[in-house]
């Protein structure tokens, strides 16, 4: 995936949560358009999301909340795969750059918005929905590779002290750190001897593991 500055590669349920959050905004954005046909392109229906009974201003309303409530999240969403929102926005004949995700409702109400301006803030949903899918199928795959769990379950161990932060020196954690690395190290060389033994080059193995 395109990295940003503050990158760090989502996993499979957090692209499948993102999306879905990109998704429903996507669709709030489709239906808050007054442009002719653009709730067409919605992927689920406005009864999803609020009481279609409402008179039309109230309707506007709720969507309205609705999008405030999901646009910062998208925002970072956006920003934590490399997509940029800042784009430039013309106004009496000057240019200036705006984060269409910060000033959003300025940006949809703007004097001189346009169809093509609308598109332009879909095209950055949909670029992020196309990072994210692409994220969320490596992950998948990832999944399904033992030696991923085994990676993970190995890292279990520095993960809880390091969260839970169960030792406060700075010392003793590298010399737990160190010390753990040492067994997993050792595990892994048996377990790479255990399976030479299975495949018949033992001998290969152990001149291999006389290295380290």
């Amino acid at each position: 995936m395109k990295s940003a500055k503050s990158f760090s590669r989502p996993t499979y349920w957090e692209c499948k949560r993102i999306l879905n959050r990109l998704a429903d905004f996507k669709n709030l954005l489709l239906y808050y358009c007054p442009y002719a046909g653009y709730e067409k392109r919605a992927s689920k229906p406005l009864s999803e999301y609020i009481d279609e009974k409402l008179p039309t201003y109230e309707r506007y309303e709720n969507i309205e909340e609705k999008i405030s409530n999901l646009v910062e999240f998208v925002g970072r969403d956006l920003r934590r795969v490399g997509i940029s929102t800042i784009i430039i926005q013309e106004s009496s004949g000057e240019k200036e750059n705006i984060d269409v995700f910060l000033n959003i409702f300025q940006y949809l109400r703007s004097d001189n918005r346009t169809a093509r301006a609308f598109d332009m803030l879909l095209d950055l949903i949909n670029r992020g929905i196309g990072v994210y899918e692409v994220g969320k199928n490596k992950e998948g795959w990832r999944l399904l590779n033992p030696l991923y769990w085994i990676s993970y379950l190995l890292k279990v161990p520095v993960i809880i002290i390091k969260g839970a932060d169960l030792v406060s020196d700075e010392e003793v954690k590298k010399t737990i750190f160190k010390i753990y690395a040492g067994v997993v190290k050792a595990l892994m060389l048996i377990i790479l001897y255990l399976f030479a033994d299975k495949l018949g080059v033992r001998n290969l193995i152990a001149s291999i593991i006389k290295l380290f």
